[in-house]
């Protein structure tokens, strides 16, 4: 992990299908099996896994949750892709 990395914790499933949303709110989140003690760019980098993403959500993911700056989003990526692959 980087340095600069903190713990915190993750939902790590927010993709469309386990937010609940009442006309333009959201009012909760479903399916917390892989929620946990993550560093803190977790979240980010698992709402952009490319498989699980459907139109609009690159927009409405930016419009509610924090967006990471370019170097520790790229950070994060290299990160995820390393364990995800085994590079």
């Amino acid at each position: 992990l980087p340095t600069e990395a903190t713990i915190r914790f993750a939902h790590t499933d927010l993709i469309p299908k386990n937010i609940i949303v009442e006309k333009s709110t959201i009012t909760g989140f479903v399916d917390r099996a892989l929620s946990g003690f993550f560093s803190d760019f977790r979240e980010y980098d698992c709402m952009h896994v490319p498989m699980e993403m459907t139109s609009g959500w690159t927009s409405c993911s930016r419009r509610y949750f924090p967006v990471l700056d370019p170097k520790r989003r790229s950070t994060a990526s290299t990160i995820i892709l390393r364990s995800v692959h085994c590079v």
